[in-house]
């Protein structure tokens, strides 16, 4: 299995750096848009090759797989809450489970709350991506803190 995990990563690893230089070749540096790079690229190249129809279906495609990305993050984030209240780390009531789904709808809907009291502090604290940015750096003393004192529980 340790082997598998190094392939899996420098394969990664060379995907990533092949897709990163296959961008710099379609759009330069200078005119790639942090926030629509890989479309924009998709764009561009479709237009000199006379496939411009492609990028809707892309943009497309690109949506769906970020939504499951954002899902699969959400998912596995309420995890750690839920395992935490079983493990009676943080409040038991954590670890339920619901009785026709089996899901840990407590941690799930907990995870959701959090999510969305960030989202909305960081749209109206920001004016744009980098301010973004540096307001969940900011925040970073409080997951610290509550870090902290879920260690403390412990001892």
């Amino acid at each position: 299995m340790p082997g598998a995990v190094a392939w899996g990563g420098m394969i990664s690893g060379l995907l990533y750096i092949g897709a990163t230089l296959t961008l710099l070749v379609a759009v330069g540096k200078n005119d790639i848009s942090v926030l629509q790079g890989i479309v924009q690229a998709v764009s561009h190249m479709a237009g000199r090759v006379g496939v411009a129809w492609i990028v809707t279906p892309f943009a497309l495609m690109l949506s769906i797989s970020i939504a499951g990305i954002g899902s699969a993050w959400m998912g596995g984030s309420a995890r750690i809450p839920f395992v935490a209240g079983l493990d009676s780390y943080m409040p038991s009531w954590l670890g339920r489970v619901h009785p026709k789904y089996r899901t840990p709808h407590a941690a799930l809907i907990v995870q959701a709350v959090v999510s969305l009291i960030l989202i909305v502090i960081n749209f109206y604290a920001s004016g744009g991506v980098q301010e973004a940015f540096q307001t969940m750096l900011r925040w970073r003393w409080f997951c610290n803190w509550c870090r902290s004192c879920m260690s403390l529980r412990r001892c």
